[in-house]
């Protein structure tokens, strides 16, 4: 009787060691090795810090038996409810997993059917830092919308995705401005430079239901109702999209001094030129300027400038369009226009918001330097 007991006490030991039963998923009987997941599972948390040991392992059924222990595990700890599988997750059950962790009170209409849709929850699905995050993008991969009500302040309406478009949904018009949860809003875009139909013609393959992907070509604008997730993605393509492709550069040559009385040509005095050179009295050299333009199949190219004066000075321009705010100058070089003319400066700038920029400065004679200034303004 002493000999029994002291076997169910070793193993009821073993059945409560996570490094032993770990150990048993290597079994070469599949028996063994199902009841060791049956045990770890039970078990429960105490046994993730083993089973993380594992989720790399060359044996790939011993690996792929830890992960999938791992996120039984750590469901059931978010959840409170065991699953089967990550497919057989009920939206309803998420929806009140979402009341119980956040106190808030969500809407749902009695027909959209909750409890006989299945979600299908991600492996990435282990974060609980929010579980208000947590349960809207579970409620996306269901193709359910998730928004704070407009009717019942503090409740959270719950929707089908494809109807989104038609709920009373707050509008944003700023992509910084979407809310850090994976809800549903509306956003409006105001591209610049193209059209909002050829905008839409890409979009609608982005979006998650094209129906709440609109074009107001009138008013030069995109209504897009989706996951603010999407709507950051959308954003991105249209910020992509949006960019002049003719652009007007302009180069300025300034000389700089230092004396007692500041003084700055007119069209420059917004510019901090004296923490850009050193100098406070600037005189107004010269400026040429020259289309750059994007063609298709092509970038933008070279440009030749000359401005007179005594000196006269040459500008070779090498410019790309890329991107929405204006272009690179790849190369911008100034050159004294003389038989064989003498390269004085080389710089890469990019040209943003039609403002001039300091390209920089070289010394000229009797203490003064000269100060390169360019922009560039959409055409």
């Amino acid at each position: 009787m002493t000999a029994i007991t002291l076997f169910g006490i070793l193993c009821l030991g073993v059945q409560d060691d996570p490094a032993a039963l770990v150990q048993k998923l290597r079994s070469e009987k599949i028996e063994e090795r199902d009841q060791a997941t049956q045990d770890l599972k039970k078990l429960g948390k105490p046994a993730l810090e083993e089973l993380e040991k594992l989720a790399t392992d060359k044996d790939i059924e011993v690996a792929t038996r830890a992960r999938t222990l791992i996120r039984t595990i750590r469901l059931k700890e978010i959840l409170g409810v065991e699953l089967k599988d990550l497919g057989n997750l009920s939206a309803l059950q998420v929806v009140e997993w979402m009341e119980k962790k956040t106190n808030r009170k969500f809407l749902v209409a009695e027909n959209l059917g909750l409890r006989n849709t299945r979600v299908r929850v991600p492996e990435e699905f282990l974060d609980l830092n929010d579980p208000y995050a947590v349960g809207v993008d579970l409620l996306k991969v269901a193709g359910l919308g998730v928004a704070p009500s407009d009717s019942n302040p503090g409740a959270i309406d719950i929707f089908p995705g494809p109807l989104g478009g038609k709920q009373a949904l707050k509008v944003y018009q700023k992509v910084e401005d979407l809310p850090r949860a994976n809800e549903f809003c509306t956003l409006a875009l105001h591209p610049r430079h193209v059209s909002p139909r050829d905008v839409q013609a890409v979009l609608i393959n982005v979006v998650s239901f094209p129906q709440n992907c609109l074009s107001v070509e009138n008013a030069g604008a995109l209504i897009l109702s989706d996951y603010s997730s999407v709507l950051r993605k959308c954003a991105a393509i249209v910020s992509e999209m949006d960019f002049s492709r003719s652009f007007r550069v302009s180069v300025a040559l300034l000389e700089g001094r230092s004396g007692k009385e500041a003084s700055v040509p007119e069209g420059f005095r917004n510019l901090r030129l004296a923490d850009a050179t050193g100098a406070n009295q600037f005189t107004l050299l010269g400026t040429a300027s020259a289309k750059l333009e994007r063609s298709p199949g092509r970038n933008a190219g070279k440009i030749a400038l000359r401005i007179p004066g005594s000196p006269a000075y040459l500008v070779d321009l090498d410019g790309t369009i890329r991107a929405e705010g204006g272009p690179t100058l790849e190369g911008l070089a100034v050159s004294l226009d003389q038989e064989k003319p003498k390269r004085l400066f080389e710089a890469r700038l990019t040209l943003r918001d039609d403002q001039w920029a300091v390209a920089g400065t070289i010394p000229a004679a009797d203490g003064a330097s000269l100060v390169i200034l360019a922009r560039a303004v959409p055409e």
